[in-house]
């Protein structure tokens, strides 16, 4: 009995924290046109992630890519959903760290889900070392100040380019 209670409280904590994005932009920071939409850029070669709106960028972050046997898959998404203070599962031995001071750090905005079933997005991480490297399951890790700038840029289904 007890063990289902667990589930569900985990299940309804994760529900909590997470959130469908604004249709408007999260703060006076979009500096788009009326018909503008930001969009973002993930270059895996320069492994840098850059936001646009029409031909002007407005910000660019290095980033972390997936490693060679799990790796970002180029193409084109939008942003889904996020998560804010997501708990991270360690996918070797099953450990579940929640909250903010784990690797994913304080948000989580989801791109896709992988082929395995597993949610890439953008995230945080505790180890910068790896930003700027191929070292990622496939997500897109950023430094936890970079990724809360990618937030206060993204509105609901703002376009993600991979490539």
């Amino acid at each position: 009995m007890f063990g289902g209670l667990k589930r569900l409280g985990l299940l309804a904590s994760i529900l909590v924290s997470t959130f469908c994005l604004p249709a408007k932009a999260q703060t006076d920071l979009t500096p788009c046109a009326y018909n503008e939409e930001p969009r973002i850029e993930v270059s895996i070669a320069q492994r840098e992630t850059s936001v646009w709106c029409g031909d002007r960028q407005l910000d660019a972050f290095p980033v972390g890519l997936g490693a060679p046997l799990t790796p970002t898959k180029p193409g084109n998404y939008t942003i889904g959903w996020v998560s804010y203070d997501p708990p991270y599962i360690n996918h070797i031995t099953g450990v579940k760290t929640p909250g903010r001071n784990c690797m994913l750090g304080p948000i989580f905005l989801y791109v896709y889900t992988d082929t395995d079933g597993t949610n890439v997005g953008f995230h945080g991480t505790c180890d910068t070392w790896s930003i700027g490297k191929y070292k990622s399951n496939g997500c897109l890790r950023l430094s936890f100040d970079d990724v809360q700038r990618l937030y206060r840029w993204v509105v609901r289904d703002t376009k993600v380019h991979i490539y």
